[in-house]
């Protein structure tokens, strides 16, 4: 648990109360607690709904099924206005959804494959305005249909619009928590693409005769180059697109049927997508595409990289735009307390420092085996060797590992393996480079250590005090939740310690893996696989050895468990340090419960089976980079101060004051409080007289939650009334 969760320093709040009878003073109590801002939140408009994803048809009052992240999917009919002409005038040529999706999450349009038909898909703001569109359907996974596809960049309200071009169509319009993969590999160009705008390619096709420029130039295209096998580039001359979209199309829709782009250059690279689409359709053309930009990109030449699909869950390849961890990045070390590291392992040759056995009492840190090389697997998610043509890629390509030898593997009937806790604490001591017993300390210290290991402990006060001191030299501590069957039990020490984040695992579909352990210590999760069998690709790849003695090779193998989650959580962490090596612990927690490092996978805000959600990437990095240069403010920055009140039980106003934010956190105090039964709420609106009443486009919030408000019955000083803030649709 984060030590970020503990009290925060509060504000005494300068309040007038309104005096209850008699002519004796009181008793009076203080009530107080910590409002925080619901992740996601922002400025009003752009609302976040607590159930975060709900979808209903523009003009209705019902809401689309579906909970929270979870695939939906819709029906409808739509018929093309043909030369402005209805072709079915019991159906509509346009219909709406109004949508409250999260980043990259996907849009897909299927309908049946005809030649007669022709839909369009966009997705527009809540105000209509264009901000992308698909126009060109291709052939999609379920054979017999075709699809087009759209992908929110950001968090917030749109509409999706689907409109029939051409024909009379059926559809279904799927939304999809996040990217998929078998619509991306086949879709059509979208005005999102990388491409220049009014720029064509029209293809040659194979032993092709006739020239397929020839309607290009008739349609009054400038050439710009080509005329080989490769085809011809042609340009839209300036203000050409309107005459030259007639001429393909035929006709043109009333002007108060026309879309509004949100941008000009918008507005340029649809018409580029409509003039291509148009090309395409006629018979002496064989094939057309826009005029994409290809940039470098950082992709691995690890053979199987492929494999591990916790990169792309977690947005790694995105974030290695940012940095790989690389110089001139800081080089950042990350203890793994563990059963040792195959120091000959070909994937982790010039990432391993010198290290320690604890118990043997002596240098090094190698894992002698054999056994599962748990140790081995956990230093091979972290830092692999990455871009060297062997096995697979670790998350962060420059951290240098320490091995720090704690845990034995079970040996047999009577050994179940393990490690004393005197091992593992004097393995952190020396990992932080803290003086224990007669031994030096590391050199360099680890600024990340790994704790992929857990025991059924309590976690008391010599243990928070420990953390305490490792975590206050701004060193991270990560440590998995814990396994069972099937998820219960408590959170394993150390993980349940303040100061140690504690971190859960996700499977492939980004939910809770059912082994997971859970509770109010969890702090995030990241992917730790699910496999229904041993050789399932749905969980972890990474380094072991096999063998034995003399005879140990080199080897890769999938595991699961909330080991791996810690150890790729691990890994972003020193990506993140890389970026920013002053980035500390207590930092990290604030950022973290303001909703900016991670993806919310469970319920909105904080919940007990995935903590502050799955931890991301590619937004840690950008928001770590964005605050070291000053360029990020935490959404309360936006909010500003709010209002927060006592109400009485006729929901009178006793007791009210202002808060300004600190982070995305909101302390507050009253003091000299009657006893009675309140109300606590609070809000962005301070002439707002209803406050259980939450206008559109206001941040409010009661305790426990505003949905379900309950009086706090104050007999005595009551703290930790916390609750959360957020904005109404």
């Amino acid at each position: 648990m984060s030590l970020s969760k503990l009290a925060t320093a509060l504000v005494v709040l300068s309040l007038f109360l309104v005096a209850c009878g008699g002519d004796s003073s009181p008793e009076t109590f203080t009530v107080s607690g910590t409002i925080t801002l619901q992740p996601g939140s922002a400025v009003p408009g752009a609302s976040t709904n607590p159930e975060n994803l709900q979808a209903q048809r523009a003009g209705s009052s019902h809401p689309g099924p579906g909970a929270a992240m979870q695939p939906m999917s819709f029906s409808g009919h739509v018929a093309a206005a043909e030369v402005g002409t209805a072709i079915n005038p019991e159906v509509d040529a346009v219909e709406h959804y109004e949508l409250h999706l999260h980043e990259r999450q996907q849009i897909v349009l299927e309908f049946p494959d005809s030649a007669r038909v022709d839909l369009h898909l966009y997705l527009l703001d809540p105000l209509g305005v264009a901000l992308d569109a698909s126009v060109d359907a291709v052939k999609g996974p379920t054979a017999g249909w075709r699809s087009l596809s759209l992908v929110a960049s950001e968090e917030g309200r749109y509409m999706v619009r689907v409109a029939a071009d051409r024909g009379d169509s059926t559809y279904v319009l799927r939304i999809y928590p996040g990217l998929s993969r078998e619509h991306e590999v086949r879709r059509g160009a979208r005005v999102s693409d990388d491409f220049v705008a009014h720029e064509v390619l029209v293809l040659n096709g194979p032993g092709q005769s006739t020239d397929p420029g020839s309607r290009a130039r008739d349609l009054g295209l400038r050439k710009l180059r080509g005329g080989s096998a490769a085809g011809r580039l042609w340009k839209v001359p300036a203000h050409q697109a309107g005459p030259v979209l007639k001429e393909l199309r035929g006709w043109q829709p009333p002007s108060e049927d026309r879309l509004r782009w949100a941008t000009p250059e918008l507005l340029e690279r649809y018409e580029t997508l409509l003039i291509a689409r148009g090309l395409r359709a006629q018979d002496e053309v064989t094939a057309v595409s826009p005029n994409y930009i290809l940039r470098p990109q950082v992709f691995p030449n690890d053979p199987r990289y492929p494999e591990q699909w916790f990169h792309w869950n977690i947005d790694l390849p995105q974030a290695w735009e940012n940095s790989t961890g690389m110089p001139d990045d800081a080089e950042v070390v990350v203890a793994v307390i563990d059963t040792g590291v195959f120091r000959e392992h070909e994937d982790l040759q010039g990432k391993l420092l010198q290290g320690y056995d604890f118990v043997l009492d002596a240098p090094g840190g190698d894992d002698p085996g054999p056994g599962s090389w748990h140790g081995t697997h956990v230093a091979g998610i972290i830092g692999a060797a990455t871009d060297n043509g062997l096995g697979i890629a670790g998350v962060s390509w420059g951290a240098q590992i320490l091995p720090v030898r704690a845990l034995t593997e079970a040996s047999g009937a009577d050994d179940e393996g393990g490690g004393r806790l005197s091992d593992v604490l004097d393995g952190i001591r020396y990992a932080a480079g803290l003086p224990f017993g007669d031994e030096p300390a590391s050199d360099p210290r680890a600024e990340v250590i790994n704790l992929s290991l857990g025991g059924e402990i309590p976690c008391g006060d010599w243990s928070t005090n420990f953390f305490k001191e490792i975590r206050d030299l701004g060193i991270f501590l990560l440590a998995a939740s814990g396994n069972s069957p099937d998820g219960s039990g408590a959170i394993t020490f150390p993980a349940s310690c303040d100061s140690v984040f504690a971190v859960g695992a996700s499977d492939r579909e980004n939910r809770r893996a059912l082994y997971s352990r859970y509770g109010d210590a969890l702090d995030f999760v990241a992917p730790g696989g699910l496999m229904r069998n041993q050789q399932s690709p749905d969980g972890i790849l990474s380094t072991i050895a096999k063998g034995s003695g003399e005879d140990l090779e080199s080897d890769y193998a999938f595991y699961q468990g909330t080991s791996m989650a810690a150890a790729v959580a691990s890994g972003v962490v020193a990506l993140a340090r890389s970026v920013d090596p002053d980035l500390t612990p207590d930092r990290f927690a604030e950022m973290l419960q303001c909703g900016l490092l991670t993806d919310d996978i469970g319920e909105a805000g904080w919940d007990i089976e995935t903590g502050w959600g799955q931890l991301n990437a590619q937004k840690t990095l950008r928001v770590v980079s964005e605050r070291r240069e000053g360029r990020v403010h935490a959404t309360s920055d936006i909010v500003g101060p709010i209002h927060v009140r006592l109400l009485n039980a006729d929901r009178e106003t006793v007791a009210e004051s202002s808060v300004d934010p600190d982070d995305c956190r909101y302390p507050y105090r009253f003091e000299d409080v009657p006893k009675g039964d309140y109300w606590v709420v609070a809000g962005t609106d301070k002439q707002d007289e209803d406050w259980l009443d939450c206008a559109i486009g206001e941040a409010c919030g009661a305790y426990p939650t505003l949905a379900k408000p309950e009086p706090v019955r104050v007999d005595r000083d009551r703290d930790a009334i916390d609750f959360v803030l957020g904005f109404e649709n």
